[in-house]
């Protein structure tokens, strides 16, 4: 999930009146999310974006900005503490980002401290959590907090690792759900779980599962549309 505001202005949609505006067929403007420009605004022209991974306990200060990135007086901030990463999990989410890496044309470089990171990637766990994770900033919209649920799904199987991280992963690198409708847009239907909705052998923005089982990196319409947003390689 991008927000607890998306998702609220998602379920405000009349899923009637969004859903006569899916397209039929994948396409660029329904997976390319209304935050891109903000990101865009955020490296300001840089293509070097450092990250880390969260490997001790830690609190957190989040806040949660508008569908298009922007943080307000008004915006949700929510007290994060860590469930550290085990090495195992860290390496890899290392491994997701360099198979990134080697398609775009965003140079990843992992750092050793929290404060130097545009990207600081954190575990917790929240069994009664809503969400399975988020993209999130600080109060000062100076950097990124990627941070995942391992009490959600993933602990009950219903969501594997290499697809919760790509799909959070992807919303940092400006992906949206292909069934958001809160920017004009969608993809086959804008109800996330019906038999017409995108699925994750599709793109793995979607929320429902495969039925080739879970995918293993970002689909091949994931990468032309991270393709066109930032270039290749």
């Amino acid at each position: 999930m991008r927000s607890l505001i998306l998702a609220t202005l998602i379920a405000a949609s009349p899923s009637a009146a969004w859903a006569n505006h899916c397209a039929t067929r994948p396409n660029l403007e329904a997976l390319v999310a209304p935050w891109n420009k903000a990101d865009k605004i955020f490296l300001d022209g840089r293509t070097d974006i450092t990250y880390y991974f969260e490997m001790k306990p830690r609190s957190y200060q989040v806040v949660y900005g508008d569908y298009t990135g922007k943080i307000t007086s008004l915006s949700p901030v929510e007290e994060i503490r860590s469930d550290p990463f085990y090495p195992d999990e860290r390496k890899l989410g290392i491994e997701l980002i360099k198979a990134t890496d080697r398609l775009i044309a965003l140079d990843f470089h992992e750092v050793n401290r929290p404060k130097d990171a545009d990207l600081v990637i954190i575990g917790y766990c929240n069994k009664n959590d809503h969400k399975e994770g988020a993209i999130t900033q600080n109060k000062d919209g100076t950097q990124y907090f990627m941070i995942l649920n391992g009490c959600g799904a993933i602990a009950t199987g219903a969501m594997s690792p290499i697809w919760l991280f790509t799909h959070e992963f992807g919303h940092a690198l400006g992906l949206e759900h292909p069934f958001d409708g809160a920017d004009g847009d969608c993809l086959f239907d804008d109800r996330p779980r019906s038999a017409e909705a995108a699925h994750a052998g599709q793109t793995v923005m979607a929320y429902k599962p495969s039925p080739g089982g879970p995918p293993h990196f970002f689909t091949e319409y994931d990468i032309w549309v991270l393709r066109k947003i930032w270039g290749s390689e």
